[in-house]
């Protein structure tokens, strides 16, 4: 039972996402990169893998949701949260009843309190499907990204402290009674923070008996789960725009037998791949590499911007 939490996306192949932005590859599309981040963006969890984890509430009132934590280097307003999720059946338009999120302090490692519960709660935005405090952005087939204003839904931007740990909580309100692995919103596996991603299923409907705060990974031996995708834009305490990022100058992820490179700020030229004794093993032009050739093993990835910058990053062919 612990696996049905956990669904692939089957309509698309992910490869990487902005706040503003994403990008989506089949089998005869190439990857397109995104060389620059919206300068609004104060932090982002970017997508890590094509697997998802349930996160809805039914028309019934019961629920799944997910939670991932955040830290910022700067205290912020924050203005708008975008939380990055597919729906296999491409239908979510149709039956989108409105969204629920909290926003917690840290509890010894998972949120302070529950959707519903009589803790505290930093931020919490309860909206139908008539709100305009919230949007759903379709950036790709299968893609259903909601776009949270929380200026206009609390009528003013929460502030949220340096150096503190916080929780997101985040669930879409479906017209299901059921949680279809079709037909349901998935919160897509994004960059991993400090605590693992948790999953709360009060009712044990997947009968793993996740009815407290539990590690996702844990639930669906999926360690791409341990972080889930979101972004948080806003205001610094400066009045500007600096962004606070999971992201490196360049990181890589595989599906299949492509490995997908992703560079933050630049736009790549070239890449080179080298085993572990210093050997090239593969070059290339573009962001996509197919490494079917390559035996299992430790491997270093060297990158050639257009500006002329060398970025390095090391992978594990499995």
């Amino acid at each position: 039972m612990k696996k049905l939490y956990v669904v692939a996306a089957s309509l698309f192949t992910l490869t990487l996402i902005s706040a503003q932005s994403i990008s989506a590859v089949s089998a005869n599309q190439t990857p397109v990169q995104n060389s620059q981040r919206p300068a609004a963006v104060l932090y982002e969890q970017v997508p890590s893998s094509t697997s998802g984890i349930v996160s809805d509430i039914l028309s019934t009132g019961n629920y799944v949701t997910a939670a991932d934590d955040f830290t910022l280097t700067g205290d912020v307003s924050a203005k708008k949260f975008s939380f990055v999720g597919f729906q296999n059946a491409a239908t979510l338009p149709t039956l989108n009843r409105g969204m629920l999120m909290y926003i917690y302090t840290d509890n010894g490692g998972k949120p302070s309190g529950r959707p519903g519960d009589a803790n505290p709660y930093i931020a919490k935005i309860d909206l139908t499907q008539t709100s305009t405090a919230f949007t759903i952005t379709t950036p790709a087939a299968g893609y259903y990204v909601y776009n949270v204003d929380l200026v206009e839904a609390m009528g003013a931007a929460p502030t949220l402290a340096s150096g503190t740990k916080y929780w997101v909580v985040f669930a879409p309100k479906l017209n299901l009674t059921g949680y279809s692995a079709t037909e349901r919103w998935n919160w897509v596996a994004g960059t991993v923070n400090s605590d693992f991603a948790k999953l709360l299923d009060p009712a044990d409907a997947f009968g793993a008996g996740a009815t407290e705060w539990t590690n996702i990974s844990s639930l669906t031996e999926d360690p791409t789960l341990d972080g889930l995708a979101f972004s948080i834009e806003g205001d610094n305490n400066l009045g500007t725009t600096e962004s606070y990022s999971t992201i490196k100058d360049v990181t890589v992820t595989q599906a299949a037998e492509e490995l997908y490179i992703f560079t933050k700020n630049e736009k790549l030229k070239s890449a080179v791949i080298y085993s572990a004794d210093g050997k090239i093993v593969l070059k290339g032009n573009s962001d996509k590499i197919n490494i079917a050739t390559l035996a299992k093993g430790i491997y270093i990835v060297n990158v050639t911007t257009l500006n002329g910058k060398t970025l390095s990053t090391k992978f594990i062919k499995k």
